[in-house]
């Protein structure tokens, strides 16, 4: 009941009273009582930043190298999704790929960014200093479907399972549904669980011009 909102707290009643009040509803029979609201939708968001409640962790990569990570909340503050919270790990780790780390791409959209031979400990202090303020920033969104029973066996066994959990990236690639929106569950392609999908901020970008 933690979904409802009461005007009236709830009390025991004789259901053969003939004066008990009735009215109907309208009940969607194929929908899923038990899944939570679908995230939302693939996308850009303003956001207001927020250190969560692990806040910051020290971790160490396979290679050996130190790194920070700091637990995200970014509150969604306009539009159909308002108030809606979307979480992240953000950390110092830099990636190969790109040769910055997440912490330095989020500081960089916030308008401070760190450059060059900088300490992570500095960088990590800077960053949970900016999110002390709570932030607004842009973020873009993704749909994932994150299986925990893949990833295990993966890390038990390399040659099954799926690396790193995730089976499925984009709304547009999870089933649809009657109203031509997409089914925010899927089944695991790999093992048959029944997963639902979250939404991944998969970049950090500045506010847009004001108008």
């Amino acid at each position: 009941m933690s979904d409802i909102d009461l005007k009236e707290k709830a009390k025991q009643v004789d259901l053969n009273d003939l004066q008990l009040a009735d009215e109907l509803v309208d009940v969607q029979g194929d929908a899923d009582a038990f899944a939570g609201p679908p995230p939302p939708t693939d996308g850009d968001y303003r956001v207001k930043l927020s250190l969560g409640k692990r806040g910051v962790s020290q971790g160490k990569a396979k290679d050996g190298k130190l790194f920070y990570m700091a637990d995200v909340n970014a509150k969604v503050t306009t539009g159909e999704f308002e108030n809606r919270i979307l979480f992240d790990n953000v950390s110092t780790m830099v990636m190969q790929n790109t040769g910055t780390s997440r912490m330095a791409g989020v500081l960089k959209a916030l308008g401070d960014p760190v450059g060059g031979r900088v300490s992570i400990l500095e960088t990590t202090r800077k960053f949970a200093d900016k999110l002390a303020g709570e932030p607004e920033v842009t973020v873009q969104t993704q749909w994932t479907a994150y299986c925990q029973d893949c990833k295990a066996e993966n890390d038990a066994n390399k040659s099954r399972g799926k690396k790193g959990g995730i089976v499925l990236r984009g709304e547009k690639r999870f089933p649809q549904n009657g109203g031509g929106h997409h089914r925010a569950q899927v089944e695991c392609p790999n093992c048959g669980s029944l997963l639902n999908a979250r939404a991944e901020i998969v970049a950090y970008k500045p506010l847009p011009p004001e108008a």
